[in-house]
């Protein structure tokens, strides 16, 4: 008769355990997703269970802190982060669209049951602030940190250059083909759009997390915003439907009827709409900010301009 000592008996109950346990999903099968195993007990902003996943999300500066793993066979889990800058403003003087805050997606991030970081969610940027409008803040949990988006310009006086961000502002409308801004990190978003000016004035929308801000079109209408994003991890709940980090659409100055149509539109994501308002001469179209808590960029204008939309953390990982 084979003999098993109590260690052997031990031993294979670390396996069985070590087999059933998340921790070879996470490393080797979880499809990059968060791997944190069950009994993650932690605190900090407005806390919900969706498909699986415990979300922490974060409107406004807090802390992220992990209280306890219950059960805690191991000395470390992991959770997940999305962290979205503050989006870009934009102006007047046929303004180009505010480009949308970095957004940064992390898994994977280790944490033991003392763990805790705090939260900083960058604003927007402002509105016609001199010299031009404001570049996004940007956002934080610890060390990982998600840009502001970059500002859009206008023609002088104010900001004729566009602003570098998360995404990059869009350019002014005025003197032919203005440039757009760049994105700082192309992981992370995406450049403006240029503008143009020619029978009629023409912004370019800001850059999106999901896509380019559009190019004003000469005669036609100024850019679209770029496209936001989203992650199969985070549900529609959140956001925009789902959606973050849109870029504001280009400000536009254009003779008559047209001036209803000429104005670039936000892009998804809460991205603010450009605006064709032209004092005394109706129709006209105002621009509008990015939508709060997405890190959208605001609408440039011919002649306002509007705020970028905060940014926002959240926090997650496995049920």
């Amino acid at each position: 008769m084979a003999f098993k000592s109590s260690r052997g008996r031990d031993l294979g109950k670390e396996v069985a355990t070590l087999q059933s346990s998340n921790i070879g999903q996470g490393i080797g099968g979880g499809g990059g997703g968060a791997s944190a195993g069950p009994g993650i007990v932690a605190t900090g902003g407005t806390k919900t269970t969706s498909n699986g996943y415990t979300y922490h999300e974060f409107k406004s500066p807090g802390t992220f802190a992990v209280t306890s793993f219950n059960p805690n066979p191991f000395s470390t889990e992991f959770i997940s982060a999305l962290i979205i800058g503050g989006g870009g403003g934009a102006s007047g003087n046929r303004g180009g669209g505010g480009g949308a805050g970095a957004f940064r997606m992390e898994h994977m991030i280790p944490v033991t049951d003392s763990y805790s970081q705090s939260v900083t969610i960058g604003a927007g940027g402002a509105a016609n602030s001199p010299p031009g409008p404001g570049k996004g803040a940007p956002s934080s949990l610890g060390s990982f940190i998600a840009g502001g988006g970059g500002r859009g310009s206008s023609q002088p006086p104010g900001s004729p250059n566009p602003g570098p961000g998360g995404s990059g502002g869009g350019g002014n409308g005025n003197g032919g083909s203005q440039p757009a801004g760049t994105a700082d990190n192309p992981i992370y978003g995406n450049n403006g759009g240029a503008g143009f000016e020619n029978n009629g004035s023409f912004g370019g929308g800001g850059g999106g997390a999901g896509g380019a801000g559009g190019q004003g079109v000469a005669g036609t209408r100024a850019g679209n915003g770029g496209a936001g994003k989203n992650d199969v991890l985070i549900p529609t709940d959140f956001g925009v439907n789902g959606y973050f980090a849109g870029g504001g659409g280009g400000g536009a100055s254009v003779p008559g009827p047209a001036r209803a149509t000429g104005n670039g539109a936000g892009g998804s994501g809460g991205g603010g709409q450009g605006g064709s308002e032209q004092p005394g001469a109706p129709p006209t179209r105002y621009a509008t900010a990015g939508t709060a808590n997405t890190g959208s960029g605001g609408g440039g204008d011919y002649d306002g301009g509007a705020a970028g939309g905060s940014g926002i953390v959240i926090v997650f990982y496995k049920v």
